[in-house]
Formats: C-alpha cells, structure tokens, sequence
C-alpha cells in the first residue's frame, strides 16, 4: 500500500499524476479495480477534489487478502482477530475489510460482533452463527462486556475522569456530544491516565467502554479537550501523523476474555 498526503486542493488524477510516475491510463484502471482510497472511501471518479490533509492510498492488487488473521478463541461461540489500522472492518463499498480476509480465510460465512474505526486497531470479534452474535448482543446489553483501548491523546490528564455525555450518531461524517449526560452507565467513557510526556504535551491513557457507540472515545476525549493524536475528524493533526493512536487490546465478557498486545506497534 502506497500512502499520501494531499499538500494543495487539486483534482485526484493531478495528484497522482504529479506524485506518481503514473499515466492517466493506469489511474483510469487503478480506480475501476477499486484500488485508490481517499479518506478511507474508495474513489469512483479521477476527477474527485481532494484537499489540503486529505489521505490518499493505493492498494495493492488483491490487498485485501495479503493480511492473514491472528485469531485467538474467546470461548465456543466468540473469536477474535487483530485488525490493522487502515483496514475497514465489514463488507461495503470499501476495500480492504476484514470480514472479506476472514471469509477467504476460512471459506464460510461469518459474523461480526463489534466493529472498529478505519483508523484505530484491535481486537475485531467474530462467530461463525446468529447464535454467537446474539450472546455477544445480549451480554453487551446488559452491561457484562468491558472494552479497554489504549490512546494518546494532546495534553495532560492528571486524573480519572468518566465522560458521560451524550452521542447523536444519526448518519453523519462526525457524531455530536451533547452537553446533557447519558444515563445508561453502559454508554459512558472512562479514561484513566497512565503516562504524561512533558516534553511532548500528551498523554498515554486506558478507555474503557461498555456498550459504545460510533466514534465513542474519539468523540468524548475531544469533547473533554484532549483528542486523541493522529484523529484527523475530532483532533488536530489532519492526517500529518504515520497513524490514529487509539488501539483496542481487551474484550472482556461474562465468559471470556480476548487480549492482544498493548502497543501500537502493528503498522
């Protein structure tokens, strides 16, 4: 995969044009193959207009099944597997996606039971039935699934702090918190600091959600005014950074428990 940082506005194919020994003929090819992501989106037309911090990729041919999944057993129902940053989790319009790799994988069908942002990595859960999503649903509806994330965030948090704001996801790029709190202690975000780099200004810190919703701790911790470094969407950083640092290491239920590496070492 071969990654870039829109420096100007321009049209997509004078981008490439310009960073790529490319022609015209091959960037016409690439994006009907469905191999050019902007933004994480694939890109349907050369003549989309990308801007200043826009992320442009291209995907290697048959990308989507170089990664081969690590997948670790939670119990008879539940699996997990690690996914990368810069991979999609389900099926779509974009590519590559974990539920393709994992089906190529096994040769059947699965589930996913959680998903993951484009941008942050982690543990990814699956089950091969409807009767492993259901348990999974019920046990996170009842408050008995615990998520732990790592993140580095801008600034300094000196201490505990649980965000209990609320999030409208209604289909939107960008979700919004209210300043009104939520209820549900199931929709709560508790950050916990862990290390502060003075030089640096930010914070190493454990999130823990129960059941979260979309864009959940990136949304809180911008809210809270320490966004998360790298998160182009709710931050400052518009993509200048090799990565979005926000990693899920631990899936805990009522009869299982997933952990992988603490650390963002996974590009």
């Amino acid at each position: 995969m071969v990654k870039f940082i829109a420096d100007k506005e321009t049209y997509l194919d004078a981008f490439l044009r310009e960073n790529t020994t490319k022609g015209l003929r091959w960037i016409k090819q690439t994006i009907n193959e469905k191999r050019i992501l902007v933004n994480g989106i694939v890109c349907k037309k050369r003549k989309k207009i990308v801007h200043r911090g826009d992320l442009i990729e291209i995907l290697e041919q048959d990308v989507c099944f170089d990664i081969k999944p690590i997948v670790i057993k939670g119990n008879n129902l539940i699996y997990g597997t690690v996914k990368p940053p810069f991979v999609h989790s389900a099926k779509g319009k974009n590519s590559p996606n974990m539920e393709d790799i994992l089906e190529k994988f096994y040769n059947k069908k699965i589930f996913l039971l959680n998903r993951l942002d484009f941008l942050t990595s982690g543990i990814l859960l699956f089950g091969f039935s409807e009767k492993s999503k259901d348990l999974y649903l019920s046990m996170q509806n009842i408050g008995a699934i615990d998520k732990k994330y790592i993140a580095i965030v801008h600034g300094e948090i000196k201490e505990e702090v649980i965000v209990k704001n609320k999030i409208n996801q209604c289909k939107r790029k960008k979700v919004l918190v209210f300043d009104e709190q939520d209820k549900d202690i199931n929709r709560h975000t508790i950050i916990i600091p862990k290390k502060f780099f003075k030089e640096e200004n930010k914070t190493l810190v454990e999130a823990i959600i129960k059941k979260g919703k979309r864009h959940q701790i990136r949304a809180h911790l911008s809210y809270i005014g320490h966004p998360i470094v790298g998160d182009p969407l709710y931050g400052r950083d518009k993509f200048s950074l090799p990565r979005m640092y926000l990693h899920n290491f631990m899936v805990k239920g009522m009869d299982f428990e997933i952990k992988i590496k603490r650390n963002f070492n996974l590009e």
